[in-house]
């Protein structure tokens, strides 16, 4: 099973190829490139978060911070679900449902929905972040099916 390292190496050439890809729709400030890199990154050690590992706590201190601020906001339909979604890594065994690529494409796209509901001026920039969060997402899956090229 690969460690974070691995994970982070190969979200980074994944980050690579889909950057290449996308900058056929034009130009990205580097600022922009910095943060979808963060989002492919985030998105290739995801996965794990069923798991005792640096992105469980890494995430589940994001899930706090954000936690506060939509309790001092009283966005508290937003900490609800919020609260909820932070449980369910705790209930799941590892390799299931964090490692189902349909469950995590849902994901990816309830987030744009979510977006296009509440803020719809960001749902393409969203877009495009869920778009890069799932391609580390993918980069995880294939590395921990191995590096199999096929002869």
């Amino acid at each position: 099973m690969p460690q974070h390292k691995t994970h982070l190496f190969v979200g980074f050439l994944s980050y690579m190829v889909a950057i290449y890809l996308i900058l056929f729709l034009g130009p990205l400030g580097f600022e922009r490139k910095i943060e979808l890199l963060m989002y492919t990154l985030i998105g290739a050690l995801f996965p794990d978060i069923d798991t005792k590992s640096k992105i469980q706590r890494i995430l589940y201190i994001f899930f706090f911070v954000l936690l506060v601020l939509l309790a001092y906001t009283k966005q508290y339909g937003a900490a609800t679900a919020m609260g909820i979604f932070a449980c369910i890594p705790l209930m799941v065994h590892h390799r299931t449902l964090f490692h189902s690529l349909i469950f995590l494409i849902f994901l990816g796209v309830s987030a744009i929905v979510a977006t296009h509901m509440y803020y719809p001026a960001y749902t393409i920039k969203m877009a495009y972040n869920m778009l890069f969060f799932l391609a580390g997402v993918f980069s995880h899956l294939w590395a921990d099916r191995g590096f199999k090229l096929g002869f």
